[in-house]
């Protein structure tokens, strides 16, 4: 792998976190029903968002290019 798709990678996974984290932010600020409970809830939703959109990643990109 070559330095200039590490970067785009590394850059594609910053934002995926940023904005799984946004969504989470914004979820509870909408939804009066959606509760994080306690504050380490809310970061156990992040991570669990984050391995997912990770994982995800290559099979969206292929689906979508």
């Amino acid at each position: 792998m070559n330095i200039h798709n590490l970067i785009k990678s590394t850059i594609i996974i910053i934002l995926m976190i940023i904005a799984s984290m946004a969504t989470i932010i914004a979820f509870s600020l909408i939804f009066d029903t959606f509760k994080l409970g306690n504050w380490y809830n809310s970061f156990i939703i992040t991570i669990g968002v984050i391995i997912a959109n990770i994982l995800l990643w290559p099979i969206l990109r292929r689906l979508l290019m």
